[in-house]
């Protein structure tokens, strides 16, 4: 699970770990994702948000809704599945604004998050709030 970004915490994060109206609640979700494209999660701190994300992203995992890494006709791998931290991920991207030889391009950085199939972005509340008032999605 590690090549998916699941932090080593939640590798074993699995649906069962949670009370039968949870299970419902997210077969009952899968439905609408399919149409609407996602879900967001959100609740208190410590509620097991990050813990039902990477329960999820494992359960398409391994039914092959979000598969392994591919291989494409340009040679690299393409992740089908994927989580990132919302924190790391702004902070590589505001990076990519300062020209500095050997930085990954804002292009790099955001291309993995934009082919995932199934994409777990955790904390982004958190993630926008430690940025400040500029932050269009800061909240509070």
């Amino acid at each position: 699970m590690s090549s998916y970004g699941i932090p080593p915490r939640f590798q074993a994060a699995a649906l069962a770990d949670f009370p039968e109206a949870v299970r419902r609640a997210v077969g009952d979700a899968a439905e609408v994702a399919g149409e609407c494209g996602g879900y967001y999660i959100h609740g208190p701190v410590g509620t097991g948000k990050t813990h039902l994300a990477c329960a999820i992203l494992r359960e398409w995992i391994e039914r092959g809704v979000a598969s392994v890494t591919t291989s494409t006709r340009f040679g690299y791998s393409e992740t089908r599945a994927l989580f990132a931290h919302a924190g790391s991920f702004l902070a590589a991207l505001q990076r990519t604004f300062r020209a500095v030889p050997g930085q990954p391009s804002e292009a790099a950085i955001v291309l993995p998050l934009r082919r995932a199939r199934a994409l777990a972005l955790d904390d982004l509340r958190a993630a926008c709030n430690r940025l400040g008032p500029g932050c269009a999605w800061r909240v509070g």
